[in-house]
């Protein structure tokens, strides 16, 4: 379940967070077309309750992997993407539209870091893309079940901090869709406050940077 980040998207702002499930009965969130399809239906919800809203997409795993093979599918183009951890990519997406992703250092739950997030930020725009990596090769150990509201029962538990990572996650939502919709140029400076005071070891990376403190599968702890 994911609503404490929807809530912490949402919170105390003009953003209205939908969590939907585009294969309810079916534990692999990998459709691209399903995904595309109940985007579709839920948009034209949207307009005849919203003014001309801004739509950005995104998702959580496999479900952040769906939403980018989504686009060209789609008939209209999102104002950005948001990916937590997405995964499965074999190579780089290409993702033209602003991007936000939250990843890892380390890899947890098999989901390989250079599969998942990396991946996706280096498939994005370099003009307009943000990365938060977290840095969970530490002793409190954060997985990529952390976005959920109680881990992951089949793979992981929820551990100590996942509480902090949805905050975060979700400060971070809010002043990504307000640099978007400003057309302000990117610059870590803009996204540093969302993760200020919090608990949290991230590094951030925008536009040409590049994350250079990803080790290679030899040298990766793989955390269960």
């Amino acid at each position: 379940d994911y609503e404490d980040l929807a809530s912490r998207i949402s919170w105390n702002n003009d953003i209205v967070t939908v969590v939907s499930d585009h294969a309810p009965n079916w534990i692999a969130k990998t459709s691209h077309k399903a995904y595309a399809d109940l985007t579709v239906a839920l948009i034209k919800n949207l307009d005849d309750l919203i003014l001309s809203p801004s739509i950005f997409i995104g998702g959580h795993s496999s479900s952040g992997m769906a939403a980018v093979m989504a686009l060209p599918l789609l008939d209209f183009v999102p104002s950005g993407f948001i990916g937590f951890d997405p995964f499965n990519f074999n190579s780089p997406p290409s993702i033209s539209i602003p991007a936000m992703v939250w990843g890892f250092s380390d890899t947890t739950c098999a989901v390989d870091v250079d599969k998942a997030a990396k991946a996706a930020y280096q498939g994005s725009n370099p003009k307009h893309r943000v990365f938060f990596q977290i840095q969970n090769h530490h002793e409190i150990v954060l997985t990529h079940c952390s976005f959920t509201d109680k881990g992951c029962e089949m793979i992981c538990p929820e551990r100590e901090g996942s509480d902090d990572v949805r905050v975060a996650a979700g400060n971070s939502a809010q002043r990504f869709v307000s640099v978007v919709l400003a057309s302000s140029s990117y610059s870590k400076h803009l996204f540093e406050d969302a993760v200020a005071g919090i608990d949290l070891d991230v590094d951030i990376f925008v536009n040409e940077e590049q994350p250079d403190n990803i080790r290679s599968p030899t040298e990766r702890t793989e955390v269960k």
